[in-house]
């Protein structure tokens, strides 16, 4: 999760602090405690961020949190926004040796994916996509 959020804060020299908005989801997992309280506390970033917690709403779970930072940008202007997808099957994994029933260890595994949106008028001539991997 961490190293996902790592490389566009290094890539575009945006401090953690500077963000305003944080969302993060996961379509099935609902951790206690939740997904955003650990990354507030891992990065420090300040305390009235507006954090949103989407969790069990399936696969559109990743296009309701681009939605919901793109609304938020809209009503907090000259903002930074941090959207973090993943996924956790880890209660839902096939340890069995049949090779058919282990497809969905194959499509839905440990991962995520964190994009960083700006309504901020200076990034405006910045690159707007920019495709990273992490491993």
């Amino acid at each position: 999760m961490f190293g996902a959020l790592d490389t566009p804060f290094a890539n575009i020299n945006v401090e953690p602090r500077d963000v305003g908005i944080l969302v993060v989801n996961c379509s099935v997992f609902n951790p206690t405690p939740s997904l955003t309280a650990m990354i507030i506390n891992k990065y420090k970033i300040r305390a009235n961020i507006k954090s949103f917690n989407l969790s069990g709403m399936g696969c559109s779970a990743g296009v309701i949190a681009i939605g919901l930072a793109k609304d938020m940008l809209r009503v907090h202007r000259n903002n930074y926004a941090v959207v973090f997808s993943t996924e956790n099957m880890t209660q839902n994994w096939y340890s069995g040796t049949e090779k058919s029933m282990s497809i969905s260890n194959c499509l839905f595994r440990l991962g995520g994916s964190a994009v960083l949106l700006s309504n901020k008028s200076a990034d405006r001539w910045r690159s707007k996509y920019k495709l990273v991997h992490v491993d």
